[in-house]
């Protein structure tokens, strides 16, 4: 069998740090995205642990390497799922801090047929 660019390098898995947000994304599959009021009723939903630093983390431990992510979420039930998902996919969350008093980041994603987005991000400043 031969290797190819897109192969993994061979010898022991890289350890990679991320840093940066966890937020807990709802995405809804909408026909069209919204224009003036109104209410709009998808036809598909996922909630999924994200943010630019775990999507990092998520795609470091696909491919086989050992991830590490520090960041912060509140000290809700979102916080636990959020650091839940996350070790669940293999990712190191023993950096992870709760900010006590604070409520975890949180979007909503409206995605039509054509793959344009309409996000609506919550971030707590005491996350920072």
């Amino acid at each position: 069998m031969t290797s190819s660019a897109f192969d993994p390098p061979s010898g022991p898995a890289r350890r990679v740090l991320c840093v940066g947000a966890a937020v807990l994304d709802t995405l809804f599959r909408v026909r069209s995205l919204p224009i003036g009021q109104g209410k709009i009723l998808p036809y598909d939903m996922l909630q999924v642990a994200e943010g630019m630093a775990s999507s990092a983390a998520f795609a470091v431990a696909r491919l086989g390497g050992h991830a590490s992510l520090w960041g912060a979420v509140g000290d809700d039930a979102t916080g636990e799922r959020i650091i839940a998902d996350l070790g669940a996919s293999g990712i190191d969350t023993s950096g992870m801090v709760v900010a006590q008093g604070a409520r975890s980041a949180v979007s909503t994603i409206l995605i039509d047929d054509q793959g344009e987005r309409l996000i609506v991000p919550f971030y707590d400043s005491r996350l920072h």
